[in-house]
């Protein structure tokens, strides 16, 4: 029961440290960022890169109203994740994201359908909750679960973090196996060795 509770508490520890986040730059930067791979700036912007395009989404009309887009930067790598209503929606806000400073590159997900409902969304909460429970599980040395970050849409899990081959290997391997998981789409960039 207590490993049970640790490991919630663990996936509730992004949510809670929020009350003890370091402001540097307007951008909120929480207690995990100690275990990141990534340098403070790098951290910093990749929230400033998430913050901008989201503004710039919601100020686009069309975007704004037809669709739901989930945008996630991990060291300059953007994850767009959601639905749109067509192709030159998907490809509209794949051109608007690239013209943010700092992004290295873009991995359109966007499905062409209407958005999804806060039923989905929750239930989606839960299962990244899930996925985060079963990564915690990995005992491999050196391996920190803070530092593979997880987002998902429709049951789709994208992991995203600066890992090795081997850690990919391991986090995939958990994660495919978590009840509810349709489908692993590995956005990692590897670290050598």
């Amino acid at each position: 029961m207590r490993r049970a509770a640790a490991i919630w508490l663990f996936c509730l520890l992004p949510v809670l440290s929020g009350c003890a986040a370091v402001v540097v730059g307007g951008v909120a930067v929480g207690a995990l960022a100690l275990h990141d791979r990534r340098p403070l700036p790098d951290l910093v912007e990749d929230q400033g890169i998430e913050m901008a395009a989201t503004r710039t989404f919601q100020k686009d009309e069309k975007l704004a109203l037809d669709s739901h887009i989930r945008v996630v930067s991990y060291n300059g790598i953007v994850l767009l994740a959601g639905e749109v209503p067509d192709e030159e929606a998907k490809a509209r806000a794949e051109r608007i994201t690239r013209q943010h400073d700092g992004v290295r590159r873009v991995v359109n997900e966007l499905a062409l359908r209407d958005p999804t409902h806060v039923g989905t969304r929750l239930k989606d909460t839960g299962l990244t909750a899930r996925v985060k429970a079963a990564i915690a599980g990995i005992d491999r040395e050196g391996f920190d679960a803070t530092r593979v970050k997880v987002v998902t849409v429709r049951g789709n899990v994208y992991l995203m973090g600066l890992v090795t081959q081997d850690e990919a290997t391991a986090v995939v391997e958990k994660v495919r196996y978590v009840n509810g998981v349709n489908r692993v789409v590995k956005v990692f960039e590897y670290l050598a060795g």
